[in-house]
């Protein structure tokens, strides 16, 4: 840190009492000029130091930016650029393209539709017609649109850019036609572990009604220990599974092919089945990871992670799939359930017990029933007569 030098007692040295008056004067004034001098803060040429450089090196994480003296303007060769950029870019603003070439027109090939090319209109001294006169107000002319809104308009987007899911759009529910899918599922894992390995992790074509079929075709012949031999073109099911990006069936059948399977459809499959099919292991890991996946893709159900380590086989796999529909009421959840309804002393009923259902329980209603009857009193509800007074007149209203 920079300290202000001591000053000397010029004072008493330059200023006498013995010395004229005239002399002084003017020796003050030689050590008030000097006293200035000495009070002067201005600042001194900076200097740098090896350890101001180093650490402005850790700072910038390696050489600083700027000048290397921040105190000092900018060099003569620096001054020399800026006027030369200055000079290139008034030549430029003054029309000089002469220099440069500027493309009018750009072919794109696109199946969006773009915006059509900007043009100007010709300024007023640049007209020639003598009947044109120019407009001092908006009323009255032509608005045409601009191109804020462009891309909101739906006509201006391809379809082919349109978003397709990896599931269909609505859920499957159906258990009829979430066992037939789930078989399928099976059936083509099994297929391609069995040819191509490698093909259980990449992603599968979703096909249509012809692959459905095929794969459904396929006979599954399950031994002992949960392992599978499948019988038929199994061939053919790995070769249409593999997905083509090329193509656009990937994204064309995708909408609509786990909606061409009806619920009719599927149980006839079913019958057609025996259930010796729903003991396959699924032990693999890969494998399991494959029928998952396969299943998300056709029907849009995602099985839990927390379900995979209990999803042992294709039947333990159903019944997580294979959901029975929510109950509306607790009647008939419990009715569903069979617990308490099974017991010999519970009765499950589906509304509120009230007392007119009591009394017909043990058969008094219709002795209450007929003596109303004879008084001339309803039977149930009011029948036109006003509530009691003695009500208004505890509450204080009459």
């Amino acid at each position: 840190m920079r300290q202000i030098p001591r000053l000397r007692q010029t004072s008493s040295l330059l200023c006498s009492a013995a010395a004229p008056s005239l002399q002084r004067d003017v020796f003050c004034r030689a050590s008030t000029s000097l006293l200035r001098h000495q009070f002067s803060i201005t600042a001194a040429p900076h200097e740098t130091s090896p350890g101001l450089d180093k650490w402005r090196r850790r700072l910038w994480k390696g050489e600083p930016a700027g000048a290397e003296d921040p105190y000092t303007g900018h060099t003569e060769d620096d001054k020399r650029a800026i006027l030369t950029q200055s000079a290139e870019l008034q030549e430029l603003g003054r029309g000089g393209t002469d220099d440069y070439t500027i493309e009018e027109h750009v072919n794109i090939e696109t199946d969006f539709s773009i915006p059509p090319e900007l043009r100007s209109a010709a300024r007023p001294e640049e007209i020639d017609d003598p009947q044109y006169v120019p407009a001092e107000s908006a009323e009255g002319l032509d608005e045409v649109g601009d191109l804020a809104d462009w891309w909101e308009n739906e006509s201006h987007w391809s379809s082919s850019k349109n978003f397709v899911g990896f599931g269909p759009r609505r859920k499957i529910h159906d258990a009829s036609v979430l066992e037939v899918l789930t078989r399928r599922a099976v059936t083509e894992a099994l297929v391609v572990r069995h040819d191509d390995p490698e093909l259980l992790t990449a992603l599968w074509e979703r096909g249509g009604k012809e692959d459905l079929t095929r794969a459904l075709s396929l006979g599954i012949e399950v031994a002992e220990d949960g392992s599978a031999r499948l019988t038929g073109d199994a061939g053919a099911v790995v070769r249409y599974l593999r997905w083509e990006p090329a193509e656009e069936s990937s994204q064309e059948v995708a909408a609509e092919a786990t909606s061409e399977l009806s619920a009719d459809e599927a149980r006839e499959f079913l019958k057609s089945w025996d259930q010796s099919w729903k003991n396959v292991s699924l032990e693999d890991a890969h494998l399991k990871f494959a029928v998952t996946k396969r299943i998300l893709q056709l029907t849009g159900q995602v099985i839990p992670d927390s379900k995979l380590p209990s999803i042992r086989t294709a039947k333990t796999l159903l019944s997580v799939l294979v959901r029975p529909p929510r109950a509306k009421k607790l009647s008939e959840a419990i009715q569903i359930q069979g617990d308490l309804s099974n017991l010999p002393n519970v009765t499950v009923f589906p509304r509120r017990v009230t007392p007119i259902d009591k009394d017909k329980m043990i058969g008094r209603w219709k002795i209450i029933a007929r003596e109303l009857e004879k008084r001339g009193l309803p039977v149930t509800g009011t029948s036109g007569y006003t509530k009691h007074k003695e009500k208004e007149y505890f509450q204080g209203k009459a």
